[in-house]
């Protein structure tokens, strides 16, 4: 045929280039399932820096509302300023150790836990 050009485009190419770009495809979408496992889940609140000490927020949360369902009102904002003080230049196990020497502890569905913890709980999931 007159005025045709052959760009070499064979259906082995074709296909090439389909799995290539399906390939390709497959590819971002890891990226994007592994960018999207590290950003945080949790909205900020300007309570994180003692949300932070909890080393699973999703558990915390579930135990939290059973702690929430057991107390009489759980406010962010009195309960906050005590655990700050509570956490004074210590680690939270130091604490809850502190908690448990000194018989503070709630029961929460058939659990004891030291007080600062499940009072933490509550926090993570009054936040929620």
């Amino acid at each position: 045929m007159k005025g045709h050009r052959d760009f070499g485009i064979t259906r082995r190419r074709a296909l090439a280039g389909a799995a290539a770009g399906l390939g390709l495809a497959a590819a971002g979408a890891a990226a994007w399932d592994v960018f999207l496992s590290f950003r945080p889940r949790h909205r900020q609140t300007q309570y994180d820096d003692l949300l932070s000490l909890l080393s699973d927020r999703d558990e915390a949360i579930v135990a939290g509302n059973i702690v929430r369902d057991k107390a009489e009102q759980i406010e962010p904002w009195r309960i906050a300023p005590a655990l700050r003080e509570r956490m004074n230049g210590h680690t939270l196990a130091e604490v809850a150790m502190s908690d448990v020497a000194e018989a503070r502890l709630v029961e929460a569905a058939g659990w004891l836990m030291p007080e600062t913890v499940a009072l933490l709980c509550a926090l993570a999931a009054e936040m929620e």
